[in-house]
């Protein structure tokens, strides 16, 4: 009898199933060697399963900065197991050790190692959450399970519980339809190919060998409590502004609705990929707008005339409010190599003179400079701005808009007035 078995699923299915599968244009019918098998399909049916067929070429599974990145659907439960699984092992095994931004050589928890989980509150990717949690704690891990969090939610959790890394089911960067995983290591450092994900891939072809005999725990912690408790002293004296959110992170929004729900500040809905950010913000007459996607990481600016800040720009700006005139933190920043940014200097007085130190762009690389450099912030071209704050550096578009509230609070100069003043061009 032939077995049906979907590409990346660790149990069989009947024919029935395969069949119907087929007829919703599942996408992992692809990629299946029964693709052919079209039994009772109608002719129709089987003629458009064969014009799609050498459509949608499966990219990689391991990405720059996540594994998989894929449309909804591609991703599947048993491969997000077996992904988590592998994290696991390595964890359990310390061979993430020499990527841990301290200088020493402690080794890093071996036995049940606890990880922190999350997904981004969208139905479709629950069943991934409970199938990574299944393989971490097949792997001998103890999961902490975080429930809907951004990807700086689930860092602040790791470095506040002591966790020795994490795992994000998210959109990424493709999208509201898109899914990803984002894997994080000891140190509350976010992978990236070349630091992290690579050890993770190496382990997950080789098979996921079980190190222990032991099934780990799982026990829930409410973390957006103690992260939010770091942006909560921005918001007092805030006046009533409204602008344009544009927001593919639903822990975001659930995020600003506790922050701002006792004020007089209005957050516009907008588009989820932000493709008419500008226009919303005129029509509606806020005092600016802001897209924010890559689970919470990455955001884009516009003014109150639609105009779209330049990253290098909303950078400056962001850094003198920390380092310049009573900064909180110190006056050191971090941004990527070998690309021209503005001078974060200048402006008006008190002047802002900082250290600026280099990296490599990667979220592995700038995570381990901040930290190591003790940076106030950073930021690369792509959106993501960092802050270094008493727990690990976070990639945070909330803390973004946070700054930006403040900025706005201070006077009733608009969005683009305060730009020339503070982050003026060239």
């Amino acid at each position: 009898m032939t077995e049906y078995r979907c590409p990346g699923e660790r149990y069989a299915i009947s024919r029935a199933v395969h069949l119907g599968r087929l007829a919703r244009f599942y996408p992992g019918c692809r990629n299946c060697k029964h693709r052919h098998d079209t039994g009772t399909l109608s002719q129709r049916q089987a003629k458009r399963l064969s014009e799609t067929e050498h459509r949608g070429h499966k990219p990689a599974l391991f990405q720059t900065e996540e594994v998989g990145g894929g449309a909804l659907g591609t991703l599947v439960p048993g491969t997000a197991h077996d992904l988590a699984a592998a994290l696991g092992i390595c964890l359990a095994r310390g061979l993430f050790d020499p990527l841990s931004p301290s200088s020493g050589a402690v080794r890093t928890e071996t036995h049940e190692p606890a990880v922190v989980v999350a997904g981004d509150g969208r139905p479709a990717v629950a069943e991934l959450v409970a199938a990574a949690c299944k393989g971490l704690r097949w792997a001998g891990c103890n999961v902490v399970d975080l429930g809907p969090a951004s990807s700086a939610c689930l860092l602040f959790a790791a470095d506040h519980l002591g966790a020795a890394g994490g795992l994000l089911v998210g959109s990424g960067q493709g999208g509201p339809h898109r899914v990803g995983l984002k894997l994080f290591g000891p140190g509350s450092i976010p992978f990236s190919h070349d630091r992290g994900l690579d050890v993770v891939q190496r382990q997950f072809e080789q098979g996921v060998d079980r190190p222990t005999r032991r099934f780990g725990g799982l026990r829930r912690f409410q973390s957006e409590g103690p992260y939010l408790d770091l942006l909560r002293p921005h918001y007092h004296a805030i006046r009533p502004l409204r602008f344009v959110l544009d927001n593919a992170c639903r822990p975001v929004e659930d995020y600003l609705n506790q922050l701002i729900g006792g004020l007089a500040c209005r957050a516009v809905a907008g588009s989820a990929d932000g493709t008419r950010l500008s226009e919303r913000v005129v029509a509606e007459e806020a005092h600016f707008g802001l897209h924010i996607d890559d689970d919470g990481e990455r955001c884009r600016a516009v003014d109150e005339r639609g105009r779209e800040v330049e990253p290098g720009r909303l950078l400056r700006l962001i850094a003198r409010r920390l380092v310049g005139g009573g900064g909180e933190s110190a006056g050191t920043i971090v941004v990527p190599r070998d690309i021209e940014w503005p001078q974060v200097g200048g402006g008006p007085d008190p002047p802002c003179t900082v250290e600026v130190v280099r990296s490599e762009p990667t979220r592995a690389a700038m995570a381990a400079v901040m930290r190591r450099s003790e940076a106030a912030c950073g930021g690369t071209p792509d959106g993501r701005i960092w802050y270094g704050t008493a727990a690990a550096p976070l990639p945070d578009a909330l803390h973004t808009l946070t700054h930006l509230l403040a900025l706005l609070s201070r006077s009733d100069r608009p969005f683009s007035m305060v730009l020339d003043r503070e982050a003026p061009c060239g």
